[in-house]
């Protein structure tokens, strides 16, 4: 149903660097830019400059011990981050990226048009777990990760799917929320055009802007 729904109701959007917005295309050599959301609240664009980001070698943190940035995970480990940034009272949430699964082009909908999407850009599945650490009914049950290249690289295109698709689920809050150690699954549609992607990272606050969070295998 969820295909169903997104193929019906969801147009993709790929904006070319330096030039007019057009649907469906994308410019790797120019190293276009893609953004992937599977709801109204979902994930933001990703940066469109190309860049290294450098693993610090820092060990995993403990459960209630806040992930410190630049921190270099594997998939299945788990960051432990600020429910809110700005509010050190918020509780914690946790974050275990537990792979990536490449998918196949034939798995996108359709643009809005009924046109056929780029057949250039591959879209990789972002899946992780997320936990209610200390059951405050506040935390988000959503958070925003980006697949990229080794070593941070880009990938040259952001892909927007609107309610997501049946192989990349994004899940929904659960009804015990709330409580201490609640965990839900989610999925994130990375789309690239340049290359496979093989890592995770978390750069959402301000703290970790330049020292990500990355989950790599």
């Amino acid at each position: 149903m969820a295909a169903v729904a997104a193929t019906a109701t969801i147009g993709l959007l790929l904006t070319a660097c330096g030039g007019d917005d057009t649907e469906g295309s994308a410019e790797p050599a120019n190293t276009t830019e893609a953004t992937s959301s599977a709801a109204p609240s979902s994930d933001v664009a990703e940066p469109i400059d190309a860049g290294d980001d450098e693993d610090s070698g820092a060990a995993p943190a403990d459960a209630g011990e806040i992930t410190e940035p630049g921190t270099t995970l594997s998939f299945g480990e788990t960051a432990t981050l600020p429910a809110d940034e700005d509010d050190p009272e918020a509780g914690t949430i946790g974050v275990t990226v537990t792979g990536i699964e490449k998918g196949d082009h034939a798995d996108l909908p359709k643009k809005s048009d009924g046109s056929e999407l780029d057949e250039r850009i591959t879209p990789y599945y972002l899946k992780y777990t997320l936990t209610n650490n200390t059951g405050d009914s506040s935390v988000s049950s959503s958070v925003y990760l980006n697949g990229t290249l080794d070593d941070g690289g880009r990938t040259g295109a952001v892909l927007t799917v609107m309610g997501g698709i049946d192989k990349c689920d994004r899940g929904s809050r659960p009804s015990d929320w709330d409580q201490p150690g609640s965990t839900m699954e989610s999925c994130k549609i990375q789309g690239s055009a340049l290359g496979d992607v093989t890592e995770v990272h978390f750069d959402d606050y301000d703290a970790y802007k330049d020292d990500p969070i990355v989950w790599t295998e």
